[in-house]
């Protein structure tokens, strides 16, 4: 048989499978033998049970799946029991049944509830949107109240700049007219102008 990295055969003890194969386990005795069908890797049986090789070996410790390991350390693997997959299988499509037609009941018998539970959500959600633009309304208030502070406060100190600048014109025509007789006196004296 040629060899391939798909085809890979692992040999570990007497036993011989390919990776993803069915492999024949080792009989050691018909009373110890829990299956006849045959056994699998852990990466078939996640596949079948539509779950992660993680949790088919979670499976394995807690006793749901019958396993056997085989290698040791990092070689180690667990092969499974075909039937032990079929079984948990089928329990979890019962389950899964199960639970759907307990939902669909739940939901015929709860539509009113479940009316009530979707227009008590919607109100939740308009009290929270009502909550935020509340919010937004009492920041916009407390925006415009500070304008209108500054409005007044900028009203006031033009005022006062207008009186003192009144005030200092006042001063300044003043001072020109006395130098303007200064300058008058200083002529006249000087002609003889007095």
């Amino acid at each position: 048989m040629d060899r391939t990295e798909s085809q890979e055969e692992h040999i570990t003890g007497s036993a011989t499978y390919r990776r993803g194969d069915f492999a024949e386990k080792p009989r050691q005795s018909s009373a110890a033998e829990g299956s006849a069908s045959g056994w699998v890797t852990t990466d078939v049986a996640a596949v079948a049970l539509g779950v992660s090789p993680r949790t088919v070996r979670e499976y394995i410790q807690v006793g749901r799946l019958e396993a056997e390991p085989e290698g040791t350390g990092v070689n180690k693997r667990w092969l499974v029991s075909i039937d032990a997959v079929q079984g948990l299988r089928e329990e979890r499509q019962t389950f899964a049944a199960r639970s759907r037609e307990r939902r669909e009941d739940a939901a015929a018998v709860l539509g009113t509830e479940e009316s009530a539970a979707e227009t008590a959500e919607v109100f939740r959600e308009m009290i929270v949107r009502l909550e935020a633009r509340t919010a937004e309304a009492a920041d916009a208030r407390a925006r415009l109240e500070l304008t209108e502070r500054a409005e007044s406060t900028l009203r006031e100190d033009l005022e006062r700049e207008r009186r003192r600048a009144d005030v200092l014109k006042l001063e300044a025509d003043q001072l020109r007219e006395r130098l303007e007789e200064a300058r008058l006196s200083w002529w006249r004296r000087f002609f003889g102008f007095r």
